[in-house]
């Protein structure tokens, strides 16, 4: 069961007079609270990275300096990526907007290591402290935070960020961090890598991943393909990887320290990156049934899929959802049977096709054409269980079919 989400990154903006209905009146802006709330994530992963640790240990976040009165929070600079942030957006505001959303906090605590120094051992015990007092982790003296957590907070899950999908793990943990930003094809090329990852011991958790650089420009459809096949690749294996986050979250136009992100802002504007469009293609992976599925073709490596059973939370219906990732440029014809279902048949009245394209692998959306790369629906006329379909070059598709029945593997 693969779980998805994501990582914030630190431009999320808290305005404290916006009145929310949707987020509970805990002052996010309405569209961009929407527009995390429409990928129904599972978990929120926050405030950051190398925000948390900040490049000198004096600019580090400090979590308690984030709560209480808005403007009587001192701020701090973040120098890691050359900005004052006041800390309008804390570390109680995260618990607000994860519970707004339904998701699970996951929380990145500082641990007494920025990226250019470290704090003296004989004073690591404020961080432990800190650390207990948040309920939180981190990897300098790591066997201390563990043994700590594990001895007041037993039900607490850590998660190390040592890479174990290779070799195991030489320090106890629930799960392991995972990290992956590259270009378009070699995180396509990624679809195998946790293949061969021992399917006992902690589980994997990829916290970041994202097609960047030249492959991504600030955000186009390219990237998404990438990221695509590396998806589908972790949900095969969805057995070792429990949770997956793209990263980063937001990124304000007037202040892009990094590009691409999910869902791009002004002071009164948002739209989502392809890469955001995609998310909608797995949102329904969390707690679905993966599917035998297997791909007979002869064009090459370019084609990826996978099947699942999924059931729609509104109606109780019950869908089977083939996604196919075509990363190359040549449409291919294929053949999906479906097999196993006994007497349950297919209903075509909500049977539909899902497909995200566009003329150019490059293009992107803007502020100009917000919908000019997102995804496409429309009936699917020939659903069935044996369908003849066409694939069209630089996609990702979603065949969703209805059953009449019940879902197979599901309760």
């Amino acid at each position: 069961m693969l779980t998805t989400g994501f990582i914030t990154s630190n431009y999320l903006p808290h305005v404290s007079k916006t009145f929310c209905i949707l987020s509970q009146g805990h002052g996010f802006r309405n569209d961009l609270f929407e527009m995390i709330a429409n990928i129904k994530p599972r978990f929120l992963r926050f405030p950051g990275g190398n925000f948390v640790g900040g490049t000198l240990l004096r600019n580090a976040f400090r979590w308690k300096g984030t709560v209480g009165p808005w403007e009587e929070r001192p701020g701090h600079f973040n120098d890691a990526w050359n900005y004052w942030t006041d800390d309008g957006l804390g570390y109680f505001e995260f618990l607000q907007l994860s519970e707004d959303l339904g998701a699970v906090p996951i929380w990145v605590f500082n641990n007494g290591m920025s990226n250019l120094g470290r704090q003296k051992a004989s004073n690591v015990s404020v961080f432990v402290q800190e650390a207990l007092d948040g309920i939180e982790f981190a990897i300098e003296n790591y066997l201390k935070f563990y043994n700590a957590i594990k001895h007041y907070y037993p039900g607490i899950r850590v998660i190390s960020n040592c890479d174990g999908s290779v070799d195991q793990l030489d320090h106890p943990t629930d799960l392991y961090d995972f990290h992956l930003y590259t270009n378009a094809s070699d995180l396509f090329s990624n679809v195998h890598h946790f293949d061969h990852t021992s399917r006992s011991g902690p589980k994997v958790f990829v916290s970041e991943y994202a097609v960047y650089r030249e492959d991504a420009g600030m955000g186009s459809l390219l990237a998404a393909l990438g990221e695509a096949g590396f998806l589908i690749g972790l949900e095969r294996n969805s057995d070792v990887v429990e949770m997956v986050c793209y990263a980063p979250l937001f990124v304000n136009v007037h202040d892009r320290s990094w590009s691409p992100s999910a869902i791009v802002f002004n002071s009164y504007q948002t739209y989502g990156t392809p890469s955001y469009w995609l998310q909608h293609f797995f949102a329904d992976a969390s707690g679905a049934m993966l599917l035998n599925a297997t791909l007979l073709t002869n064009s090459s490596t370019s084609i990826l899929a996978s099947a699942i059973a999924w059931q729609d939370s509104d109606d109780g219906r019950c869908f089977l959802k083939v996604k196919v990732v075509n990363f190359g440029s040549i449409q291919v014809k294929m053949k999906i049977s479906v097999y196993g279902l006994g007497s349950n048949s297919i209903n075509l009245s909500r049977s539909t096709k899902t497909i995200l394209t566009s003329n150019n692998v490059m293009d992107e959306n803007s502020f100009k054409e917000p919908d000019k790369v997102v995804p496409r629906s429309s009936p699917l006329e020939n659903a069935g269980k044996n369908m003849e379909v066409v694939v069209s070059s630089h996609s990702v598709t979603s065949y969703d079919l209805m059953l009449d029945n019940e879902c197979p593997g599901l309760v």
